[in-house]
């Protein structure tokens, strides 16, 4: 929306200028001489900055003269809480901490079981390494006790396929709980260090993406 700031310093919106000059032809697009002569000045947009930090914002402050001459947007930063009368500003920012780190919870199990069920690599073939993978490479083990110079023919990821005899499946087996535990491990690692987070700021840089295997 355009703006625009009048001699005494109110600043208003074109549909507001146009109202109040509803007597005066106006050009469909007001150019430096109707501007003029309405006494008002084009107020410029500017990029509206990043906050500094987490509990901050940023909001409009009026309009200044840049360099130029052009009224241009200007921009303040303040705190993201302040104190009323139901909680004082280190409540908010506590629940706000809070709120924080049950979010990036949440973001941190989807990681994990992106991670999961990224598969593992075996003989240079992704094997699936979901759950179920686990289940099945445990059933075909235990039907090879039974007849342990028999195999079974596994398909990987890439729609290939590998027979596993025993020794085969036992060490496919091994590789996969390594990665279900080292998984475990480290999403449990990442919570337990959201918890003992003591700011806002600290939550919100916290890097849930790093210690993965496989990374």
């Amino acid at each position: 929306m355009s703006e625009y700031r009048l001699q005494d310093g109110e600043l208003i919106s074109e549909r507001a200028l146009r109202q109040g000059a509803k007597n005066t032809l106006l050009p469909r697009v007001l150019n430096a001489v109707a501007l003029a002569s309405l006494g008002a000045s084009a107020v410029l947009a500017t990029p509206k900055p990043i906050a500094s930090g987490v509990l901050k914002t940023v909001q409009r402050d009026g309009v200044l003269l840049d360099g130029l001459g052009n009224w241009v947007q200007a921009w303040r930063e303040v705190d993201k809480f302040t104190s009323d009368e139901q909680s004082s500003q280190a409540e908010k920012e506590e629940a706000y901490r809070l709120e924080l780190i049950a979010a990036k919870k949440t973001a941190l199990q989807r990681h994990a079981l992106v991670v999961e069920t990224a598969g593992v690599t075996i003989d240079n073939q992704l094997v699936g390494s979901d759950r179920e993978a686990v289940a099945r490479v445990t059933s075909a083990l235990s039907l090879l006790g039974r007849s342990p110079g028999a195999s079974i023919p596994f398909s990987t990821r890439s729609g290939a396929w590998l027979t596993g005899d025993k020794a085969s499946l036992e060490g496919l087996q091994t590789v996969l709980w390594a990665h279900l535990k080292a998984t475990a491990e480290n999403e449990k690692a990442h919570s337990d260090a959201l918890d003992g987070l003591s700011t806002a700021q600290a939550v919100a840089d916290h890097d849930i993406t790093s210690g993965w295997p496989g990374a």
